[in-house]
């Protein structure tokens, strides 16, 4: 199977995760902890600006994706290719000048001729749990 990991995280589809109004420590800091000298640190290390915000994804956060689909895909014997996480396309993407990757634009354009509009211009839509995942599906299952 093919799967779309990383063409969010190079050509900025999260919007929220690049906007220059919300703090990017409070964004990259997902464990919750609220620990002063690790943001300190990262702040007296990290230049806030959209390009470098774009390599610490590609250097640090890409990595995870492509681990959580391989660790995923090979549980359930499932060989899947992630041709976004290709290097040389992740070293394409984080040359790319902004204007070109802004809400995957690039990526749009490039397959403008070969995908119908409502697939091109449809708004990300993620998986729900199966209801047996669920409170509701538990209580069923009692």
């Amino acid at each position: 199977l093919f799967d779309g990991a990383g063409s969010y995280e190079l050509f900025v589809g999260y919007s929220w995760r690049y906007d220059k109004t919300k703090d990017y420590y409070s964004i990259v800091n997902r464990t919750g902890v609220n620990d002063k000298l690790c943001e300190e640190l990262f702040r007296d290390s990290f230049s806030d600006t959209l390009e470098n915000r774009f390599k610490f994804d590609a250097e640090y956060f890409l990595e995870g994706v492509l681990l959580v689909v391989d660790k995923l895909s090979m549980a359930h014997t499932i060989e899947v290719r992630v041709p976004f996480l290709d290097n040389n396309l992740v070293d394409f993407a984080l040359n790319l000048p902004n204007e070109f990757k802004n809400n995957k634009l690039i990526l749009k354009d490039a397959f403008k001729n070969w995908l119908p509009d409502e697939i091109l211009n449809n708004k990300k839509t993620g998986f729900t749990s199966p209801e047996v995942l669920t409170k509701k599906g538990n209580q069923a299952l009692n």
